[in-house]
C-alpha cells in the first residue's frame, strides 16, 4: 500500500499510494519493463509525465498523462505505416485525434483512471517511434476532429482493409476489381484450411461434423458460427469471438502466405466443406476477404485514395 523510490544515489524515499514522474525539459521517460515494436522490439519513450499508483496486486498502474498532439506522434506511426503518403497520414492523424477526443469527453474509461488504452482495445500507442512524416501529418491537421452536423462528436473507427464487395461466394473471392482502391492491400483476398482435427482443437469439441454460418449483420460479416460435433452444437456469438476462434496455421493472402496467426483477419467470409464418401467432415476452406472489423476509414483504402491524388478531406468524406 505504499511506494518507494530509490534515487541514483542510493536514497529510499517512501510516497503514498501515488507519484508523479517526469523528465527534464525535452526529455523523454524510458520504463525498462515495458518493451514495444510490431517488428523489432524496442524500449519506448514518452513525452509528458507519468502517474504511479500502487494496484490491488503487486503491481503500478502507469497512467501517461499528455497533452493532445504529442499523444498523437506516438499514436499514428503505430497505427499506419510511415512510408504511406502524406495525405493518407493526415487521414489518420484526423480520425485517431477525433477518437481520443470523444475518449476524453464521454470518459467511457474514466473510472478507470484514464481515458485510452495503448492497444487496440482503444488505438495502438508508441508500438513504433515517432517519424517525421508521420509527425508533419499530426502538425499539418493540428487541431482538426471531425463533427457531425449537430456539432457533437462521434468516435470514429478505422480498420486495416476493406474487401470492396461483401465476400460471400466463390465468384465475390476471386474478383480483383477493387485491389487498387484498397491501395493493393495483400489483405484484400485471403484464404485459409482447417482439418477436422484442428477443428476439434480449436473448439474443443469431440467428433466435429459441420461448421455453418447461422447470421450475418448488415455489411455481411459473420456474428453466428455454429459448430456441431458428438457432444452437441456450440454457436459462437460476435464478430470478434468468432475470429479469435479460428485461429490459422497458415494463411494465403493476395501475393504471398504467411504463418501462424491469433484470429481471422475479419468475419466477412464464406465457407467450403469437404466430405468423404460416406459423408463424413475432411476439412473446412475459409474463403475471406479485408482486414479488421470493416467499421470507419479503410487504411489500405486511404492510401489508394491518397495515391490516386485524393487529399485527406476527400478520404475522410469517403469513409
Amino acid at each position: 500500500g505504499r511506494l518507494y523510490a530509490v534515487d541514483g544515489e542510493g536514497h529510499e524515499w517512501e510516497f503514498g499510494q501515488r507519484v508523479y514522474v517526469w523528465a527534464d525539459p525535452e526529455g523523454l521517460i524510458q520504463i525498462n519493463s515495458f518493451q514495444r515494436g510490431g517488428g523489432t522490439p524496442f524500449y519506448p519513450r514518452y513525452r509528458g509525465r507519468f502517474e504511479l499508483t500502487v494496484g490491488d496486486g503487486e503491481y503500478f498502474l502507469a497512467i501517461n498523462e499528455v497533452s493532445l498532439e504529442e499523444y498523437l506522434y506516438q499514436v499514428v506511426p503505430s497505427e499506419m505505416p510511415i512510408s504511406w503518403p502524406l495525405e493518407a497520414l493526415k487521414a489518420q492523424a484526423v480520425a485517431a485525434r477525433t477518437y481520443a477526443v470523444a475518449q476524453a469527453v464521454y470518459s467511457r474509461q474514466g473510472h478507470l483512471g484514464f481515458h485510452v488504452a495503448d492497444s487496440t482495445d482503444s488505438q495502438v500507442y508508441n508500438n513504433y517511434p515517432e517519424a517525421h512524416s508521420t509527425t508533419e501529418a499530426i502538425d499539418q491537421t493540428a487541431g482538426q476532429i471531425l463533427v457531425q452536423s449537430d456539432g457533437t462528436i462521434g468516435s470514429t473507427y478505422f480498420y486495416s482493409t476493406s474487401p470492396g464487395t461483401a465476400v460471400l461466394d466463390a465468384a465475390a473471392w476471386k474478383d480483383r476489381t477493387g485491389l487498387a482502391l484498397e491501395g493493393n492491400s495483400p489483405w484484400f483476398r485471403w484464404k485459409c484450411a482447417f482439418t477436422v482435427q484442428e477443428l476439434e482443437g480449436l473448439f474443443r469439441l469431440d467428433g466435429v461434423s459441420d461448421l455453418y454460418v447461422e447470421a450475418r449483420d448488415g455489411i455481411g460479416r459473420v456474428t453466428s458460427l455454429a459448430v456441431e460435433g458428438r457432444g452437441g452444437t456450440q454457436v459462437i456469438q460476435g464478430e470478434l469471438n468468432i475470429r479469435r476462434a479460428l485461429r490459422p496455421a497458415s494463411l494465403e493472402r493476395v501475393g504471398d502466405q504467411i504463418g501462424p496467426q491469433s484470429l481471422l483477419p475479419s468475419a466477412l467470409f464464406f465457407l467450403e466443406l469437404e466430405r468423404d464418401q460416406g459423408g463424413r467432415l475432411q476439412r473446412v476452406t475459409v474463403y475471406g476477404g479485408g482486414s479488421g472489423h470493416n467499421l470507419g476509414m479503410s487504411q489500405w483504402g486511404a492510401k489508394g485514395m491518397a495515391e490516386k491524388g485524393h487529399d485527406f478531406l476527400d478520404i475522410l468524406s469517403k469513409y
